[in-house]
């Protein structure tokens, strides 16, 4: 069988290297080339973690980075595992730091001006015995020069310390195995501002394709690119294919230098590449989720793959805000991430009961020492319990944390009214019929914030509602203190979709019919089932999570992107978007039309404009057979900062409530 693509393992491979390979090691005492001979566009970083350099003990070393470089290595790895690689000191590029001679110093960030002045400062001021420098994406060559030049009048060791110059291209954050983000902020409002001059938006479409392209050459397979026409996406794919096209005219270039270095089993078939823009679907960007890592992100704002819980006074943990680490080597998040929440809740209940078994296995072995042979049978089994501990208590920390987390959720539905929010928004997004009645209530009940409100009435305004109806409701929001810009530029967009009749294609590709099975569970019994959930609270939900079993349905809805994605892949049905989107392959010529009919195995799916986990988790469990798609976006978006963003695109300054109109009194 063959090995799923892992983008976060290839990822950390190329900073393995980076500060592990033997070259890096021998560069100290070998090279005399300095600045003038350690750079030629090299990507040594990419050899990936060697045997030889598995086995060669490490060498001891300072690693520097800036705020990318930071964050790229959070999701990664932790202080331990760098500690592994000879990392005895790690800090940040623009902070004060002292001398530390005698030991090479490995700098990772991005090739901005900025950051190779504050290089060259501590060239000058000679910190370090050498200095390798890893650039995260490829440093422009006016970037280097005038690097060279601020050196070239400093003494000579300035210069010749300079160990190597690399382009890492790993310029991009793994979150999981097959979930990347460019962490680009505002990604959605920047690429669709009507105010910006074309070299702004030329570079922001430069910084998304940078980006990009590492992602490209960190999986080390040349592409066949689909992309949606007519807007940023269709401009970036364009762009991403020219810079593959340069790359491999280069001899050494990364991709051949990776299909000899790759360590997993790469499929026969060429990888895909889907670059879709976000107004291919706004709803999903706003709509209030159900599902466990979605929940966590849009209400916990979980960053990086933590969050900070507020620990309660009488845990056994301390009290205060607190950082809780969610990544791979949770084996609970592993397993119920993107599981629906009431079906976490029963897993937290599952984990804790088989923990107190574990724990009374170890009382009643512990409490048999002392039969007929204690020298020998009791004493072997109190020492193997004795061993079991560690584990146990490892167990322990991972439920009392998700129990925490649990529990912190529970409090924001409870507070918010979120169930009910759902539950209309899954009406609205499946076009099943729902009261006007039903969204009034909601937008003029006391619980739920302004923004839990807007979230609702733009998804009405985009799936369901008309000009007359939307209007009415307006006063309603404007009473409860709601910021009505985003009305005004999702009212335009709105209308420009109407105008080139798209909308009913991409209902027809993402929606079931009114009279099909609902999206997650059934209309009967969501209501009560939420409203149970938040009236037993984390104690009692193993009764909850049952009635849960009993209403998910064996179908589901694919969103839009889903959707296209699987068209693409299969290569059949849906001719309107396997022909409409552009079609773009390095590997041959420009002008060629030769388009390839093989189905893909394996696929890239890449959201300009910001994604988000309930689209992310949507297309992994809507795919069929052994395919395997990667999820990525510039950024990961809650709704709130989504919603933010379509009132700063509406151009409106913001306007201050009035007493009796959601502002506070005094």
């Amino acid at each position: 069988m063959e090995e799923n693509l892992s983008i976060a393992q290839l990822q950390w491979k190329c900073i393995e290297g980076i500060l592990t390979s033997s070259r890096l090691e021998e560069g100290d005492e070998d090279d005399e080339n300095g600045l003038d001979g350690g750079y030629g566009g090299g990507r040594f970083g990419r050899r990936g973690f060697d045997e030889e350099d598995r086995d060669a003990p490490p060498k001891w070393k300072i690693l520097v980075y800036d705020a990318n470089g930071r964050d790229l290595l959070a999701t990664l790895a932790k202080v331990s595992d760098l500690r592994k690689l000879g990392v005895t000191l790690h800090m940040m590029l623009d902070s004060s730091r002292q001398p530390i001679p005698d030991v090479p110093a490995v700098y990772l960030c991005c090739p901005t001006q900025e950051n190779l002045r504050l290089i060259a400062n501590d060239c000058k001021r000679n910190l370090y015995d050498s200095y390798h420098l890893n650039f995260t994406a490829s440093i422009p060559h006016e970037v280097l020069e005038e690097f060279a030049e601020s050196l070239a009048s400093q003494p000579d060791f300035c210069a010749s310390n300079i160990k190597r110059i690399y382009d890492g291209y790993c310029n991009f954050v793994s979150l999981e195995s097959d979930l990347f983000t460019l962490d680009i902020p505002d990604s959605y409002s920047l690429l669709n501002d009507r105010n910006l001059k074309d070299d702004a938006i030329e570079g922001n479409v430069e910084r998304i394709v940078s980006s990009l392209f590492s992602v490209v050459a960190t999986i080390g397979q040349v592409p066949i690119i689909r992309a949606q026409t007519g807007g940023p996406a269709e401009m970036i794919a364009t762009a991403l294919d020219e810079r593959i096209r340069e790359s491999l005219s280069i001899a050494n270039n990364v991709f051949a230098e990776a299909s000899t270095t790759q360590k997993y089993s790469v499929s026969p078939q060429r990888l895909l590449l889907v670059i879709l823009d976000r107004n291919i679907s706004l709803p999903v960007m706003l709509h209030h989720t159900w599902t466990y890592q979605a929940l966590c992100h849009d209400l916990l704002q979980m960053k990086l793959n933590r969050v900070r819980l507020e620990m309660k006074e009488g845990s056994m943990s301390q009290t205060g805000p607190r950082p809780c680490d969610l990544d791979k080597s949770d084996e609970f998040w592993k397993e119920n991430g993107g599981r629906p929440f009431p079906k976490v809740a029963e897993a937290v209940e599952n984990a804790l009961s088989l923990y107190k078994t574990e724990v009374e296995e170890i009382n009643r072995k512990a409490g048999s020492v002392g039969g007929a042979d204690p020298q020998v049978e009791g004493a072997d089994k109190l020492a193997k319990a004795l061993e079991s501990l560690p584990e146990l208590t490892k167990k322990k920390q991972i439920i009392d944390l998700h129990t925490n987390i649990a529990t912190a959720l529970l409090d924001i539905i409870k507070d918010r009214n979120l169930d009910a929010f759902f539950h209309a928004e899954d009406q609205l997004m499946s076009h099943r019929d729902i009261e006007k009645e039903t969204i009034q209530s909601l937008l003029s009940t006391s619980k739920g914030t302004p923004d839990d409100r807007m979230r609702l009435f733009i998804i009405y305004l985009l799936c369901a509602g008309s000009t007359a109806e939307i209007d009415s409701f307006l006063p309603t929001l404007k009473s409860a203190g709601c910021d009505l810009r985003a009305v005004k530029y999702v009212k335009e967009i709105k209308t420009f979709t109407d105008q080139i009749d798209v909308k009913s294609t991409l209902q027809n590709m993402s929606l079931p019919s009114r009279n099909s099975v609902p999206s997650t569970v059934s209309d009967v019994g969501l209501s009560s089932m939420m409203s149970s959930i938040v009236e037993h609270g984390s104690r009692g939900l193993t009764q909850v999570a049952n009635n849960f079993n009993k209403l998910i349905l064996d179908e589901d809805k694919a969103l839009v992107s889903g959707r296209v994605v699987e068209a693409l892949m299969d290569q059949k049905g849906r001719e309107d978007v396997r022909e409409t989107y552009a079609y773009f392959d390095p590997r041959q010529p420009k002008r060629s039309v030769t388009r390839t009919q093989k189905q893909f195995r394996e696929a890239v799916v890449f959201m300009v404009g910001g994604g988000n986990y309930v689209e992310y988790q949507n297309i992994k469990d809507h795919l069929k057979g052994d395919k395997h798609v990667l999820y990525g976006c510039t950024d990961l978006v809650t709704g709130e900062s989504f919603l933010r963003q379509l009132e700063k695109l509406s151009g409106e300054a913001k306007e201050e409530p009035s007493q009796g109109e959601g502002a506070p009194t005094s």
